[in-house]
C-alpha cells in the first residue's frame, strides 16, 4: 500500500493552535473565554525580627481574572473602572495571601503602598492588560523574632484553566541567601528561621556551608521541609515499626475532616480524624516480613505543631493548624521470627504527595531510600546479611540469702502491747 504524503498535525501543534485562538481571538467573539489561563503573582518577602514586609507584584490582567473587569463594546477597558478595581484588589490580596505565626494564627497586615500602573484616560485596549504590572506592599508586625512563618495563598480565578501561582522569594534579615518556592492554592509553605545562625552568603566556603547544614540538620533532626512527608522504618528481631510524619494540609487533600473552623482541628475533632487516618493507611502501604503480609497495629496517631522536635514522644493534646500542623503515625508489624526479608511499599500518592523520603534503621545499620510517584516500583526490600535466629532465653537460678528466705515472725503479747500504749499516753499529752 502506498502511503499518502499529506502533512500531519501533531497533538501538540493542534493544542497550540487552540490555545492561541482562544487567547488572540477578538473580545466580541470570545467574551466567555478566559484570556490568560493562570494568575501569576511574584511575592518578595523580607523577614526582619519584628516585622515582615511583603511586596506582591502581579499583571493588571488579574483585574479581569479575579475582579471581574470586562472590556466594553468598544473593545476597551474603562480607565476609572480599572482604578477602582486596583484599589479593590489590595483588599482581595490581604484576605487571600496570609502570613501565619507558629500557632497557625494569621498576622494582620497593614497596607503600606499601592503601586498603580499608568492608565490612559481613554482606557486600555482589550487583550493588552498583560503589558501592565501593579504592586502592593504589605507589612506584618510580630512581637518577637519568629521561629516559623507559614505562607498560604487562596487566589482562585473562576473559570481558570490552571490554578493561580505565587512565586515566593523570601529573605531573612542577616542572610544573603534567599529561599524560593512556587506556591499553588491550598498548599501552604512553612519557613524556619535561625536568628543565631542564619543562612550564609552564597560566596561562603564550601566547608562553612557543610558545617551550617550539619548544624541545621541537628536542630531539626533532619526534617528540613514542613510540607513534605517523611518515613522511618525500624527493623529488629521482634517487629518492623513504620513511623510516618505527614503534614495535616497534605492529609486534608486526601481525607475529609469534620471541623467547625476550617483553619484548625480542635481537640474534640481529633478522635474522629484519627479513625479516618487509620482507615486511609490500612488500605495501602503493605509491609511483608519473611514473605508474609502483616497487618499493622496502630500504636499511636498524634497531632503536632511546628515546635515538634521528636515526634516519637507523645504530644500533649492541643488544637493544631490545618496549614502548619503535622500528624505522626506509628505502625508496628509483629514478627514471628527474626526478619530475614522485609518489604515496605508506599503506593499512596497524589498531587500533594509526589515523593516520600525514608530512613531505614535495620539493627545496627542505617540507610536511606525514597518513594516516588514517578518510579515504576515503590517497594523497598531489605535482606538480612546472614540468617538470624530468635535470641535464646536461658533460665538463671535465683540465689536467695537464707537470712531473708523467711520473713521474720514478730509476736507481741497482749500484756506487752497494753504496757506500750499506757507508756505512750503521757508522752502524747
Amino acid at each position: 500500500m502506498k502511503l499518502s504524503h499529506a502533512p500531519s498535525i501533531s497533538t501538540v501543534t493542534l493544542l497550540t493552535w487552540i490555545v492561541s485562538f482562544a487567547y488572540f481571538a477578538p473580545a466580541a467573539t470570545c467574551r466567555a473565554v478566559v484570556r490568560h489561563p493562570v494568575s501569576i503573582v511574584n511575592a518578595d518577602i523580607y523577614v526582619d525580627q519584628n516585622r515582615t514586609t511583603v511586596k506582591l507584584t502581579c499583571f493588571a490582567e488579574d483585574l479581569e481574572l479575579l475582579q471581574g473587569v470586562e472590556a466594553h463594546e468598544d473593545g476597551r477597558y474603562d480607565s476609572q473602572e480599572l482604578r477602582d478595581a486596583t484599589r479593590k484588589h489590595v483588599e482581595y490580596l490581604t484576605e487571600r495571601v496570609q502570613i501565619l505565626d507558629a500557632n497557625g494564627e494569621p498576622v494582620t497586615p497593614e497596607v503600606k503602598e499601592i503601586i498603580e500602573f499608568e492608565i490612559p484616560d481613554e482606557g486600555i485596549e482589550a487583550g493588552k492588560l498583560m503589558s501592565y504590572q501593579m504592586a502592593f506592599v504589605l507589612e506584618f508586625k510580630t512581637n518577637e523574632p519568629p521561629d516559623f512563618l507559614t505562607v498560604q495563598q487562596d487566589m482562585v480565578a473562576e473559570g481558570a484553566v490552571l490554578p493561580s501561582e505565587m512565586r515566593i522569594l523570601l529573605k531573612q534579615a542577616g542572610s544573603e541567601t534567599p529561599y524560593t518556592h512556587l506556591m499553588k492554592p491550598a498548599s501552604p509553605q512553612t519557613f524556619r528561621f535561625d536568628w543565631d545562625n542564619p543562612a550564609l552568603s552564597p560566596d561562603a566556603p564550601e566547608e562553612d556551608w557543610e558545617e551550617w547544614f550539619a548544624d541545621q540538620r541537628e536542630k531539626t533532626l533532619g526534617i528540613d521541609s514542613y510540607s513534605s512527608t517523611y518515613s522511618f522504618v525500624y527493623i529488629n528481631d521482634h517487629e518492623v515499626r513504620h513511623e510516618v510524619l505527614i503534614p495535616l494540609a497534605t492529609l486534608a487533600s486526601l481525607i475529609d475532616f469534620d471541623r467547625a473552623d476550617r483553619r484548625f482541628l480542635e481537640i474534640e475533632e481529633q478522635e474522629t480524624a484519627r479513625a479516618r487516618i487509620q482507615a486511609w493507611l490500612e488500605v495501602g502501604n503493605p509491609v511483608s516480613i519473611n514473605g508474609q503480609v502483616v497487618a499493622p497495629n496502630f500504636d499511636r496517631i498524634d497531632f503536632y505543631g511546628l515546635s515538634l522536635r521528636d515526634f516519637a514522644v507523645q504530644a500533649d493534646a492541643r488544637r493544631v493548624s490545618m496549614a502548619s500542623g503535622r500528624v505522626g503515625v506509628i505502625q508496628s508489624y509483629a514478627a514471628d521470627a527474626p526478619p530475614t526479608n522485609v518489604e515496605v511499599t508506599w503506593d499512596m500518592f497524589n498531587h500533594a504527595i509526589r515523593s516520600v523520603d525514608s530512613v531505614i534503621v535495620a539493627y545496627e545499620k542505617t540507610q536511606t531510600t525514597a518513594f516516588s510517584k514517578f518510579l515504576p516500583s515503590n517497594t523497598f526490600t531489605w535482606m538480612a546479611p546472614k540468617p538470624r535466629s530468635m535470641p535464646v532465653i536461658t533460665p538463671v537460678a535465683a540465689k536467695i540469702d537464707q537470712r531473708f528466705a523467711r520473713a521474720p515472725n514478730w509476736k507481741l503479747s497482749v500484756l506487752s502491747l497494753s504496757m506500750f500504749m499506757l507508756a505512750l499516753v503521757p508522752w502524747l499529752l
